[in-house]
């Protein structure tokens, strides 16, 4: 018998949380139709929400969001069809994003003094941050509803997607001329390129990786003409290490005429004392003599001609007494005043700075 009022009395407690949490739940729900009535649709309950009876609504929805892996599916329904926020922070996210697009698809540039449209830039902003900050991943469900509503979304900064619009012609430049001897007045496909060209020619905020992807791009700067010069100087390396010598019957290298060069832009630099110790060096190694040989003849009389005395050997023969203290200078670091210096001592004193 004691067994059997036990049983009874288990089953009844049940009975009555049953009858409890079934009241509770239509309870509920009635005071959620009430709220989402009252606030013109807005489903998103304050967690500290009390019903003007008393009833906590906040704190019931609250418990509804942690239940939502255990709720029975009907329950689920229920509330689904009534517009219930599982996910508070994706609910506002979304709202967010919405309400941006509505805008921008309003007014394409952004200036309005209205407090909520600042908010929402603030917003948008902090997302583009975000995105930006390469040390915490993005969440994928917030790229879901951007491209849902933005498509066309970008983090980058305004001065990056203007150089990502340069790169783009520039390929498009190449391809189609063949070559990116971009004029000052130059427009393809409409888009100022020589204009655009000349403000990044002067802009100092590049970042290294941009500079990078113009340096492989082929886009230059500089001074051209140095620039020239450097890529000769290259291909001049490469024909040393393949044994070349340039001379009259052998001109060319690789379909690049390197004797006119040598003959044009680099006796040039070499009459002007343009030319370091080290371009010289691999210039004579090129050409298989001299400079002086070269650009001088042998109908020029030598002017001076150096010997080491210590060592017994030839320093060099040199056109003038400039050119010969300044490659002392370059080889020796041995600076020679040769002004007002009466020729018939100069040897003499070349000879004492050498030692």
């Amino acid at each position: 018998m004691g067994f059997i009022r036990h049983w009874k009395c288990e089953f009844f407690v049940k009975l009555i949380k049953k009858s409890l949490t079934i009241c509770l739940w239509e309870n509920g729900l009635k005071h959620f139709d009430k709220y989402v009535e009252k606030h013109n649709g807005d489903v998103l309950v304050p967690t500290r929400y009390v019903d003007e009876d008393g009833f906590p609504l906040g704190g019931w929805v609250c418990r509804r969001r942690g239940e939502l892996d255990s709720l029975p599916e009907y329950k689920v329904a229920e509330l689904n069809k009534r517009g219930f926020v599982w996910d508070v922070l994706k609910y506002r996210f979304e709202n967010n994003i919405k309400a941006v697009a509505e805008y921008y698809e309003k007014y394409p540039v952004t200036n309005s003094k209205d407090s909520e449209i600042k908010k929402l830039g603030i917003f948008i902003n902090c997302e583009k941050k975000k995105m930006r900050d390469k040390d915490i991943p993005y969440p994928e469900w917030k790229v879901e509803i951007l491209n849902k509503y933005l498509p066309d979304f970008s983090c980058e900064y305004k001065s990056d997607k203007s150089f990502d619009e340069f790169i783009y012609y520039t390929k498009l430049y190449k391809k189609r001329y063949g070559h990116l001897n971009i004029g000052c007045k130059d427009v393809i496909n409409g888009y100022n390129i020589g204009t655009k060209r000349n403000t990044l020619s002067c802009c100092k905020s590049l970042s290294e990786n941009q500079k990078k992807e113009l340096e492989y791009l082929g886009v230059y700067f500089g001074n051209k003409l140095e620039k020239q010069f450097d890529d000769k100087m290259d291909l001049v390396k490469q024909a040393i290490n393949e044994g070349v010598i340039i001379g009259r019957k052998n001109q060319k290298y690789k379909d690049k005429n390197l004797y006119i060069w040598i003959m044009v832009a680099v006796k040039n630099r070499y009459k002007n004392n343009k030319l370091s110790l080290s371009e010289i060096q691999i210039i004579e190694k090129l050409v298989g003599k001299s400079l002086d040989d070269l650009y001088c003849g042998k109908n020029e009389p030598i002017k001076v001609k150096v010997i080491d005395i210590v060592e017994k050997k030839e320093v060099g023969i040199f056109k003038s007494l400039k050119e010969t203290a300044r490659r002392m200078k370059e080889r020796y670091d041995i600076k020679i005043s040769y002004s007002n210096f009466p020729r018939q001592k100069w040897d003499s004193h070349l000879e004492k700075s050498i030692l």
